[in-house]
C-alpha cells in the first residue's frame, strides 16, 4: 500500500508539472519576430558602411580610368614615318612648351565655376594648332577624372605626334600624377619620370616632378638624339614654397647630370613651367639660373632674346626653355639653336568668354638637326 501510494504520488507530481509547463507556455507572451534594438543599429551600420565602401570603389574606378584605358600613354609604339619631311642633310625642330591648365573636374576658379573654366573649349581650340610644332611639351594637362586627357593625344595622333608620353601617380603615392605631357612626331627611345620629394599645400598631393625622354629627331644615322625634360615646379609664393622650389631644382640637375653620364654628348634641352619669376623674383631666379648654369652652361632661350617678355599677366615670366649644346653626336648631326626663334605665344581666343586659351603663355623655340 505504502509503495503504490508511492507511485502514484509521483505520477500526480509528473502530471502537475507538465500541466504547469503548458499553461507557462499558453500564458507565455507571443515572440515578435523583429530584430531587436541593438541587431537593428548593427545591421544598418553595416549596411551603411557597405555602401560607402562600394561607393568609394566606383570612384576609384572612375577616377583611374583613364590610366588603365589610355595604354598608348605607358607604352612607346614605333609608326613607320612616311612624310620624308626630316629626310634631308639639315632640318629644323619646332618645340612647344605650355601650362594648358586644363584642371580636372570639379577644381575651378570661382568666377566660372557653372562654366568649368571653359576647359573643353579652351582644350578644343588648342587641338588645332598643335600641327604647327613637332614637339610639344605639357604641363597641367590632368588625366585623372576626365576624358579630355584621351582626346587630346586622339587629336595628335592624327596630326603625326605617334609618340606620347605621360604617367599616372604610382598607387598608394599620391592622389594625383605630375600632370605633364609628352608630344612628339619622332621616336621616343627612352624615358623616365622623376617626382620631387618634397611639396607643400595643395601640390602636395601631386606628384610633381618632371619627364625625361629622350627622343631622335630624324631617321637611324641622319638625326639629333635629344634629351628633353619637361617638368612643372612647385606652386604659390612664400618662403617655404621658395625653399622647396630651391630643392626641387637641386633633384631636377641631378637628374640631368645622371642622364648626361649615360648618354655623352647629346644635347640637353628643359622647358616647363618653373613658377620662378624672373621679373620679380630675382633670388630664387638667380639660384635657378646658377644651378642651370653649373650643371651644363644651360642657356636661357627667353630672355636671351627678350628680357622683357612676360609668360603670364599682368607682368610674371613662370616658363622657360633652357638649351645646351653640344658640338656633335655620334650620329654626325648637330643640333643647334635658331638664333632669334624663341617668342612668347600667347593663344589668344577669339570666344566671348575668354581671351586665351590658358592662365600662361607657351613658349616656342627652334632648332636645326643639321651634318657637320
Amino acid at each position: 500500500f505504502g509503495f503504490m501510494s508511492r507511485l502514484q504520488l509521483e505520477q500526480f507530481t509528473s502530471s502537475d508539472k507538465e500541466s504547469s509547463d503548458v499553461v507557462e507556455y499558453l500564458n507565455k507572451p507571443e515572440q515578435s519576430s523583429c530584430w531587436t534594438p541593438p541587431q537593428l543599429i548593427c545591421a544598418c551600420v553595416s549596411v551603411f558602411m557597405f555602401v560607402i565602401i562600394l561607393s568609394v570603389i566606383i570612384f576609384v574606378m572612375w577616377w583611374w580610368s583613364p590610366c588603365w584605358s589610355l595604354d598608348l600613354m605607358y607604352t612607346n609604339e614605333v609608326f613607320e614615318d612616311d612624310t620624308g619631311t626630316y629626310n634631308s642633310t639639315s632640318f629644323e625642330i619646332k618645340i612647344l612648351s605650355y601650362n594648358l591648365f586644363l584642371r580636372t573636374n570639379f577644381i575651378t576658379d570661382k568666377e566660372t565655376t557653372k562654366q568649368d573654366d571653359y576647359k573643353t573649349a579652351r582644350m578644343n581650340e588648342f587641338m588645332k594648332l598643335i600641327p604647327n610644332y613637332d614637339i610639344i611639351l605639357l604641363q597641367e594637362s590632368w588625366l585623372l577624372g576626365n576624358g579630355r586627357k584621351r582626346l587630346l593625344v586622339q587629336a595628335a595622333r592624327e596630326h603625326g605626334y605617334n609618340y606620347v608620353r605621360g604617367k599616372c601617380p604610382k598607387f598608394g603615392s599620391k592622389f594625383m600624377g605630375s600632370m605633364l605631357l609628352v608630344l612628339s612626331k619622332f621616336p621616343i627611345l627612352e624615358t623616365e619620370e622623376l617626382t620631387y620629394s618634397n611639396g607643400t599645400g595643395a601640390d602636395n598631393i601631386a606628384a610633381k616632378g618632371a619627364i625625361w625622354t629622350q627622343i631622335e629627331a630624324g631617321f637611324p644615322g641622319q638625326s639629333c638624339v635629344i634629351n628633353m625634360f619637361d617638368t612643372h615646379l612647385q606652386a604659390d609664393a612664400g618662403i617655404e614654397e621658395d625653399e622647396i622650389r630651391v630643392q626641387q631644382i637641386d633633384e631636377l640637375t641631378e637628374k640631368i647630370t645622371e642622364v648626361s653620364i649615360k648618354y655623352p654628348g647629346q644635347a640637353m634641352i628643359v622647358a616647363g613651367d618653373f613658377n620662378v619669376d624672373s621679373r620679380h623674383d630675382d633670388e630664387v631666379y638667380s639660384k635657378l639660373l646658377k644651378a642651370m648654369n653649373d650643371t651644363f652652361a644651360f642657356e636661357d632661350l627667353l630672355i636671351s632674346e627678350d628680357p622683357d617678355s612676360i609668360s603670364m599677366l599682368p607682368d610674371s615670366r613662370y616658363d622657360y626653355i633652357w638649351f645646351s649644346q653640344y658640338p656633335q653626336n655620334e650620329t654626325g648631326f648637330q643640333l643647334r639653336y635658331k638664333t632669334g626663334s624663341t617668342k612668347i605665344e600667347e593663344f589668344e581666343s577669339s570666344a566671348e568668354d575668354y581671351s586665351y586659351l590658358s592662365d600662361h603663355f607657351g613658349i616656342s623655340s627652334v632648332f636645326v638637326c643639321e651634318s657637320v
